[in-house]
C-alpha cells in the first residue's frame, strides 16, 4: 500500500521538528519554512535524509537531492515523493 504525499509531508516534519537547531512543533513547520530558519546545515541534511530513508522504508534519489537547492521544507518533501 502506498503511502499518501500528506503522509510523506507530516512524517518528514516530524523528523525536522526533531533535527531541528530550535524547539519547533512539527505543526509549526511549513513548506515554505526555510531549512536554515530551522538551524539545519549541509551537514545535518545528510543525517535527515538517511533517517528519511530509514523511517519511511525509502532509497531516495542521491542524483535528485544533489540536483536540487534544499532550501525550504517543500524542497526537501518533494525529493521524498518522487521515489
Amino acid at each position: 500500500m502506498a503511502i499518501s504525499t500528506t503522509s510523506y509531508e507530516d512524517k518528514v516534519k516530524e523528523i525536522l521538528s526533531r533535527e531541528a537547531v530550535f524547539p519547533i512543533k512539527s505543526a509549526e513547520i511549513n513548506n515554505n519554512t526555510n531549512l536554515a530558519e530551522l538551524g539545519i546545515d549541509s551537514l545535518k541534511i545528510i543525517s535527515i535524509i538517511v533517517e528519511i530513508e530509514s523511517k519511511l522504508s525509502l532509497k531516495l534519489n542521491y542524483s535528485n537531492i544533489a540536483a536540487s537547492p534544499l532550501k525550504t521544507v517543500k524542497n526537501l518533501i518533494d525529493i521524498v515523493v518522487s521515489v
